[in-house]
């Protein structure tokens, strides 16, 4: 048997390179990519980075974008009485002196404060009297929107 010339052989590697079945799995990759953030978009809280307190609802809640702020002043009250300043839980008794540290760095003069549904008057009173002791007269109290029924 005779072997083919090397002309033979680069046109058969030419013809044999053209015809392999290759599946371009990027296209199916995007897609599903695309399906999965268009199903968890609703059940991911995008601007949900406070402290777990479930919020009061109200119908007349406005919007406050700086509450969203890195450097904004956030104290949280939770159902059993703890408090968080900044998303970290604190002592009451160092409260007013982070509050002060705040501001030495440049924070905002007031405080975004939310307390949770279900916390008891006595707690929140006493975080109120904290940031007062601190010197902050500026305290706005966040709550959830609504629709009114």
């Amino acid at each position: 048997m005779r072997s083919p010339s090397r002309a033979a052989k680069e046109r058969i590697a030419k013809r044999r390179a053209g015809t392999g079945a290759v599946i371009n799995m990027w296209p199916f990759a995007s897609v599903m990519v695309a399906i999965v953030f268009l199903f968890l978009g609703d059940t991911m809280p995008i601007h949900r980075r406070f402290a777990p307190v479930d919020l009061p609802q109200s119908v007349f809640a406005a919007s406050e974008l700086k509450a969203l702020r890195e450097d904004a002043m956030r104290i949280q009250v939770s159902r059993d009485g703890n408090i968080f300043f900044r998303d970290v839980k604190v002592a009451p008794e160092h409260l007013p002196d982070l509050i002060g540290k705040a501001i030495k760095e440049g924070s905002e003069r007031r405080v975004y404060f939310s307390a949770d549904a279900r916390a008891k008057y006595a707690d929140v009173k006493v975080t109120l009297n904290l940031i007062d002791q601190a010197g902050i007269r500026d305290v706005t109290i966040l709550a959830e929107r609504v629709a009114p029924r």
